[in-house]
């Protein structure tokens, strides 16, 4: 939530307004609750993906960011960690974005090579 409470401060003057209100979707018929929210269009503006069907970029209900992002003045797809962005990217849209990411590396003694 770090990410939105960022974004939030940074609107503070603005006409829109950011309510975080965390819910969490704990079984099978909540899950099926939120699918239908987002169906009809009254749901949440910003949501953790993890919970969605694999096809919820094919059905639909989610928003391509990209178009967004180019039309932003002062945000350029550039600003993105080229090989994180398309990785995000699904069926040609940026449909969902992560705020953080974890690197993994491991070295090991030249030497090792050399036997």
């Amino acid at each position: 939530m770090n990410c939105l409470t960022q974004l939030s401060a940074l609107i503070i003057d603005s006409e829109y307004k950011i309510v975080i209100k965390p819910q969490l979707y704990a079984n099978d018929a909540q899950r099926d609750r939120l699918l239908i929210e987002l169906a009809t269009g009254s749901c949440v503006d910003i949501m953790d993906t993890g919970f969605l069907p694999e096809n919820a970029v094919d059905a639909g209900v989610l928003v391509d960011m990209l178009p967004l992002i180019d039309e932003d003045p002062d945000l350029i797809r550039n600003d993105f960690i080229e090989p994180l962005l398309e990785l995000m990217t699904s069926s040609g849209g940026l449909y969902e974005y992560t705020s953080r990411f974890t690197l993994l590396t491991m070295t090991v003694q030249p030497e090792l090579f050399h036997r």
